[in-house]
């Protein structure tokens, strides 16, 4: 592991417990803004019929089940609690 990542995870260690909960990654907050951007894709289908719009909805939901099982893998490991 590089020096750096060291003292990065030995400073993160440090913070106060309710930092660690702000700083911890933003999952939760991608998932919801790609929700928000799938409904919008889909309002603008509703009245152009673009297929492309379709397709990056499918992409978006793919995202989102990528984004999910990163974070439950994440969790398990405890890659954050260093």
């Amino acid at each position: 592991m590089h020096r750096a990542a060291e003292r990065f995870w030995r400073c993160y260690r440090d913070l106060p417990d309710e930092v660690r909960e702000m700083a911890d990654p933003p999952y939760h907050t991608g998932i919801v803004f790609l929700l928000l951007f799938i409904v919008y894709q889909l309002y603008l289908y509703s009245y152009t019929r673009y297929a492309w719009l379709i397709v990056l909805s499918v992409f978006d939901i793919v995202i989102i089940y990528l984004t999910r099982e990163e974070y439950k893998r994440v969790k398990r490991k405890g890659i954050f609690d260093r």
